[in-house]
């Protein structure tokens, strides 16, 4: 993973069929962005654990949540997209309890003011424990625009961190991040680039 932290919103049309890719009419437009959100959680975390493989038999646990929450364009020039709205998100965290490596996945969406949806779509980053209970999570997105509830063909891509506040914290939990960079200490990246395998396994 590169180690520069620009969200870049794509306006071009890419509909892949077999061997064949078809681009809409008009000017290409990349414009460098970026946004802080502050998450809360929508309920108890639901988790189960399992074992791993191999001889070791890592002892392994699944957590299932849902949060909820404002984010704010922090983007310094002008770009076609507004990225201020309200966030939901549902996560899968896979973690190992021996080694503290994990990931996360589920799906994202920002809806704006009125309720129209601007993005939505999967996602799967690299999570890192910390020593405090708190865990931060960092990663690549590639998330569709949509316009009317149907994609536009533009995407919002680049590299996201979150931090995650400790499970034994007073409720709700809570989810602060970033996408993109612009400038300041609230889009600066906290820890090192971390890089896992996953086989998309999870406890149930």
């Amino acid at each position: 993973m590169k180690k520069r932290y620009a969200v870049v919103g794509v306006v071009a049309a890419l509909l892949t069929g077999v061997g064949v890719a078809v681009a809409a009419t008009g000017q290409p437009n990349v414009q460098t962005v970026s946004a802080t959100f502050d998450l809360k959680s929508q309920g108890p975390l639901s988790g189960h654990a399992c074992k791993g493989p191999g001889p070791s038999k890592d002892l392994y646990e699944t957590f299932t949540h849902t949060w909820k929450g404002p984010q704010i364009d922090t983007s310094i020039g002008p770009h076609p997209r507004n990225l201020s709205g309200t966030v939901t998100e549902t996560s899968t965290t896979v973690i190992d309890l021996n080694t503290d490596e994990a990931v996360v996945s589920g799906t994202t969406q920002l809806v704006d003011s009125m309720n129209n949806l601007v993005y939505k779509g999967p996602f799967l980053i690299n999570v890192q424990l910390q020593s405090d209970g708190t865990s931060i999570e960092r990663g690549g997105i590639d998330l569709p625009f949509y316009m009317g509830g149907s994609p536009t063909g533009g995407m919002l891509i680049g590299n996201t961190e979150k931090t995650v506040s400790s499970t034994v914290a007073s409720p709700p939990l809570e989810v602060k991040g970033f996408l993109g960079s612009d400038g300041t200490s609230a889009t600066t990246p906290t820890v090192p680039d971390f890089t896992a395998e996953f086989n998309e396994i999870k406890c149930t």
